[in-house]
């Protein structure tokens, strides 16, 4: 049977004023999954002390764009705008605004960041971070997290977060879906000290970890106690480095891989539909690539990532949907580009996917003995 999502909770509670019922997980995600919304051009950006009312905000959008065009989109998070209409003409969100829209991203720095903050009409800040978006720049910092302490986009994150809570008084929350799961955190761990004492609350929503460094901390140590994990079922990004927090588990009406996005998660009345645990699929998909990583020095990942991204950059396409449905040209292009590659970047590069492929094995029969115990 289906489970109701947040857009069901929408209809089933956007009556409910904030003051009846405070800001709940399900709210949460509804942010999270609002930031995926491209607001280029019509929310006030960074440099503005302007806000915008979100029904200002969707008027302007549905002016350059068509249901039929948002229904088509490819991405997990494409049907953010129809979110964002259902919120609009709720009486929970009526009359919030939003500000501060940045959209940042560099294929020469390798980064990708993109935030909004809302503000809702019992004073409440909600500091949105956007998760990765469909930009091969943006996935390749997410990568780039299995070896750096700090990437780009996170640091920006902190920026956005210590410069946005200047501007505002009271309680912060602070949140987002994926990527921008690990960045809502990482903001809140390292952005000033004023304002780390004024979060109220930090969401990941199936956001991956950081460096053992980045979790030790004394500012990551003073914001462990609250953040708030969610996760789905068959989580795979979410399981992802380590981070230190329980997660709550969350049930789906998505399979597999396609469980990551948000607006499959099961909703019941004004809470997720929980799950007692990830299921073995996730654990076993998790603790294969630890094994992996854990093998390969920080050079070696780097340069696996570099190399898979130069042949994906083969085709031609600059983002992850355009990969989708590239042609056959382009996909030959990509296997062109692997075996044009030097011999000994080659042989590096066989070496550690055979290496992914031992780790698996590894694991898998590790679990199957276990079993027969």
């Amino acid at each position: 049977m289906k489970m109701g999502t947040m857009m069901d909770y929408l209809d089933w509670r956007g009556d409910i004023s904030f003051a009846t019922d405070p800001l709940n997980h399900v709210d949460n995600l509804i942010f999270a999954q609002l930031a995926y919304v491209e607001f280029d051009g019509i929310v006030p950006g960074p440099d503005s002390e302007e806000r915008m009312d979100i029904e200002e905000a969707n008027e302007r959008f549905w002016q350059t764009h068509t249901e039929k065009e948002v229904q088509r989109g490819k991405t997990l998070f494409h049907l953010a705008p129809m979110l964002m209409k259902k919120v609009s003409a709720s009486r929970r969100f009526k009359g919030m605004q939003l500000s501060c829209f940045t959209n940042t991203v560099s294929a020469e720095r390798n980064e990708q960041m993109s935030a909004i903050t809302f503000h809702l009409r019992n004073g409440m800040t909600y500091v949105a971070f956007r998760g990765t978006d469909d930009t091969l720049t943006g996935w390749k910092e997410d990568f780039y997290l299995s070896f750096l302490e700090q990437s780009p986009g996170q640091r920006m994150a902190a920026d956005y977060l210590s410069q946005r809570a200047s501007r505002v008084e009271g309680e912060l929350y602070v949140g987002g879906h994926s990527k921008g799961g690990n960045f809502a955190v990482f903001a809140s761990a390292f952005c000033d000290e004023a304002v780390r004492e004024r979060i109220a609350r930090v969401y990941t929503n199936d956001g991956p970890g950081f460096f053992p460094s980045v979790i030790q901390s004394q500012g990551y140590q003073e914001i462990l106690p609250r953040i708030i994990s969610i996760i789905p079922e068959e989580s795979i990004f979410g399981l992802l480095l380590d981070c230190g927090y329980p997660s709550m588990v969350v049930k789906s009406n998505n399979k597999g891989l396609w469980q990551h996005d948000a607006m499959s998660w099961g909703v019941l009345g004004n809470r997720f539909v929980e799950a007692e645990k990830v299921n073995k699929s996730s654990q076993l998909v998790e603790q294969t690539v630890e094994r992996w990583i854990a093998r390969l020095t920080l050079e070696e990942r780097k340069q696996f990532v570099d190399t898979m991204f130069e042949i994906i950059e083969s085709s031609g396409k600059d983002t992850i949907s355009g990969i989708q449905g590239a042609k056959l040209t382009s996909l030959l292009d990509m296997m062109g580009s692997f075996r044009h590659m030097d011999t000994q970047e080659r042989t590096k590069m066989r070496g550690m996917l055979q290496q992914l492929l031992r780790a698996g094995a590894e694991v898998l029969r590790q679990d199957i003995t276990e079993d027969l115990i």
